[in-house]
């Protein structure tokens, strides 16, 4: 012990001498190495609001580091004792057999798409997400775990809205300024900040204590208003479908949700009437900021190759051709310019790039993630868990508000969508060892 903590020590001062942020960096990466070997939940749980500040260079690297740390860890433990895993297979068995289907032809998309470097480098993005979702759905195994990594979700919003307040904003067209930064787009950030509002909306009732309840509404406050100054009309939208899903979902607890639902519209009401540049913005539907141009060339090109698609990563690269053949449209800088948008619909960048076979594999694989999660939440409130149940449902509105933004957002590889819809099966095989209690 006393030999590696003399070799961390040379570690961080050598890092020191380069840059007082390198050795900041280093001494973090040692210390969620010792926790990650002790308790892989709570190195998670220290790692996971680095997915909120990707927009800032190097916070961005230093997750991906973290996330090279997790997953040695999770491989050394399922390598030393494979009994999470195995229990994941078990419960759900269907999910994990659409996950190896979707990640199968995905792979296979590559053979047959024209820029292959670019499919190539779209493929890793999609393994890399694989990966968290089978080490999240292995590590969450406890009420404590669960509530642990909620709250470090809420606590990512949080530093994203404090990291892009504190960097500023970028103009749009409309007269409004919109937060940004952390994510390095508005409405990535909006659909985050969404999410993790949910979950700490669920925390307040399900944690106890004047102190944690009080940061927990600070946080909400915090997240709301960072929703706001996104000004992201997708977010809001999916804020909508959200409510609809929970009325729909939440069974006994309805009248909570029309609550929530009837209160955050009046406050939408209110603050559009006296923000006038979010108001225009949201009152300007002619083009949906080029988004409708978009999907009619991706629909163009879906019609042309209905069951395999242009191949992965490639709309961008052929785009312009399809352009052509959709007729005059009033965005065209959006594809001409070097650095082409992507769809802006996860679910129709999904039908264009990989067909009809990928859409079936991506919307029932994410239907699988949904239906687990219910399920637990349902069996929790059976056995009388009425506090764990309420968090599960709260996770489940989470995950359905990113999949309802990911209608307009090419997300399919957002790390944050993927760690949610991992709690399904984790929530799945936690809520069945509720009823086979140990000694």
């Amino acid at each position: 012990m006393i030999v590696l903590g003399l070799g961390a020590a040379a570690l961080v001062g050598g890092a020191c001498l380069l840059s007082p942020l390198y050795g900041v960096g280093v001494a973090a990466g040692l210390l969620l190495v010792a926790v990650a070997a002790h308790d892989l939940g709570v190195a998670m749980a220290l790692w996971l609001p680095t997915l909120f500040l990707e927009g800032v260079p190097a916070l961005n690297l230093a997750g991906k580091a973290g996330g090279l740390v997790l997953l040695v860890a999770w491989a050394w433990e399922v390598r030393r004792d494979g009994s999470a895993f195995t229990a994941v297979r078990r419960e759900c068995p269907g999910t994990l057999f659409l996950l190896l289907g979707l990640l199968t032809w995905t792979t296979l998309s590559v053979t047959w798409a024209q820029n292959w470097q670019s499919a190539f480098s779209g493929l890793l993005r999609w393994y890399a997400v694989g990966l968290l979702f089978l080490v999240t759905a292995c590590t969450v195994r406890t009420p404590v775990a669960l509530r642990r990594l909620a709250l470090a979700f809420v606590v990512g919003g949080v530093l994203s809205v404090l990291v892009s307040l504190a960097s500023g904003s970028t103009a749009t067209g409309v007269g409004a300024s919109r937060l940004a930064t952390a994510a390095g787009d508005p409405n990535f950030l909006g659909a985050w900040l969404l999410a993790a509002a949910l979950v700490a909306v669920t925390l307040c009732v399900v944690l106890v204590g004047v102190a944690t309840r009080a940061f927990l509404v600070g946080s909400l406050s915090l997240l709301l208003v960072g929703m706001g100054l996104t000004v992201s009309r997708g977010a809001f939208i999916a804020a909508a479908v959200t409510g609809l899903a929970g009325l729909a979902l939440l069974q006994g607890r309805r009248r909570p949700v029309l609550a929530l639902t009837l209160a955050g519209t009046v406050g939408v009401i209110l603050w559009l009437q006296s923000s006038p540049g979010a108001l225009r913005r949201f009152s300007d539907t002619s083009t949906g900021s080029g988004r409708s141009d978009l999907w009619a060339v991706a629909w163009k090109m879906t019609r042309h190759h209905p069951w395999l698609g242009v191949g992965l990563d490639n709309f961008t690269d052929q785009a312009d051709l399809y352009m052509r053949q959709v007729g005059p449209i009033t965005t065209s800088y959006l594809i001409a310019r070097a650095r082409p948008d992507e769809v802006h619909n996860v679910y129709l960048q999904t039908l264009a790039e990989g067909g009809l076979i990928a859409l079936v594999l991506l919307v029932g694989f994410a239907y699988a993630c949904l239906r687990a999660t219910v399920q637990a939440a349902r069996r929790l409130d059976a056995q009388g868990a009425r506090t764990e149940a309420t968090l599960v449902y709260g996770l489940l509105l989470a995950q359905c508000s990113l999949l309802a933004a990911s209608f307009f957002l090419s997300s399919a590889v957002d790390k944050r969508l993927w760690l949610l819809l991992a709690l399904g099966p984790a929530l799945a095989v936690l809520s069945r060892s509720r009823e086979r209690p140990g000694p």
